[in-house]
């Protein structure tokens, strides 16, 4: 089972080098260098298969970048939300807190870890949770939508719908601005009395 799972990391290793084939050679880096961007190219991969729902490879894939390089925080919440995906509260947890003792201002994780207390109904703590990740991302618009899920719950209706708010105009102010329409006929046509 452990052979199968390295056996599968370094398939998904050798995959996703064939899969960027714009990518620079490795082959002028040294063994230090070669081990941090083969992580981070395996971090690259299970980010993919994370967004393809594809969990067990994701998983397979984080934790063969944290064999190489186990202080990847980023390598740590992936690992921690393909956990969190299967239902696996406590690895996913486990995961998230290993990322923060690594990298202590990293802000999704917070928010991720908000999210595991809001599943609980455990309304205080996830909104610590995600209190914090805006505190240290305040343009995390996300972070302000799920806390404003939780003071709903905790009977807070005015801080909620600032929560709201803010999740809103950050998402507008970073929408890209739509384009008019190029009118077929000269404008002198088309306006009819």
């Amino acid at each position: 089972s452990a052979n199968q799972q390295q056996q599968q990391a370094v398939n998904l290793q050798v995959k996703a080098e064939s899969d960027r084939p714009n990518q620079p050679a490795t082959a002028n880096l040294s063994a230090p260098q070669h081990q941090a961007q083969t992580a981070l190219d395996l971090h690259r991969q299970a980010e993919d298969c994370l967004r393809q729902g594809q969990l067990s490879e994701a998983i397979a894939a984080s934790q063969q970048a944290l064999k190489i390089q186990p202080n990847l925080a980023a390598a740590c919440k992936t690992l921690g939300n393909a956990f969190q995906g299967l239902g696996r509260m406590q690895a996913a947890a486990d995961c998230y807190a290993k990322a923060l003792q690594i990298q202590p201002n990293f802000p999704e994780v917070y928010a991720n870890v908000g999210s595991l207390y809001a599943q609980q109904q455990q309304w205080q703590q996830a909104s610590a949770y995600y209190q914090k990740a805006i505190e240290l991302k305040p343009n995390f618009a996300g972070a302000y939508r799920n806390l404003a899920k939780v003071l709903t719950q905790l009977g807070q209706p005015e801080k909620a719908n600032y929560a709201w708010y803010q999740a809103v105009a950050i998402e507008t102010s970073q929408a890209p601005t739509p384009t008019p329409p190029v009118p077929s006929k000269p404008a002198s046509q088309q306006l009819e009395p």
